[in-house]
């Protein structure tokens, strides 16, 4: 009866040990998927995939024809990257962020300078730099708004509000 009973133990642990390797390889498959595949709407991502360029870009024009852009930075040590409006006026690229204080990418690009962006399947390396200047910043503001068929005259977001980024080729 007591082996029978030790039999009864050893294949309960056989089954929690089975289950709890289960679960932290559903966990691992699931943290490589939002890694690799995201960012998926609102949710970031990690690391971006897609066919690395290896050409400089002097006529960014070619991403006011895609909805969206995806930008990764460096935050904690780990890529994130998030979906973005991004737009071009004059051959020159920019993206925008609305609330932008306090959002992890927005300091990581702000402080670091550099990133990736990816349009069309297509993973872009970027310097990057915050926009100031008024004029700047206005410049950016129309491209932006002719991208998403603004009204004519409509005002630019205030500072604390709108942060804008010029991109420029890394390579």
């Amino acid at each position: 009866m007591n082996q029978s009973i030790a039999l009864a133990r050893l294949s309960r642990m056989a089954v929690v040990r089975a289950a709890a390797a289960l679960l932290l390889l559903a966990g691992i498959v699931g943290f490589l998927y939002w890694f690799l595949a995201c960012p998926c709407g609102r949710t970031p991502g990690g690391y971006l995939l897609g066919e690395e360029s290896q050409e400089v870009i002097a006529d960014w024009s070619f991403v006011n024809e895609v909805t969206l852009c995806q930008l990764q930075t460096r935050a904690f040590l780990l890529p994130h990257s998030i979906n973005l409006n991004c737009s071009s006026l004059e051959n020159d690229l920019f993206i925008g962020c609305m609330n932008c204080e306090g959002k992890n990418w927005g300091a990581a690009l702000t402080e670091q300078g550099v990133a990736r962006i990816r349009i069309n399947n297509t993973v872009y390396p970027v310097n990057a730099r915050r926009l100031m200047a008024t004029a700047e910043k206005d410049h950016a503001w129309l491209s932006s708004s002719i991208k998403a068929e603004r009204a004519p005259g409509t005002p630019r977001p205030p500072d604390n509000i709108w942060w804008t980024f010029h991109l420029t080729s890394s390579l």
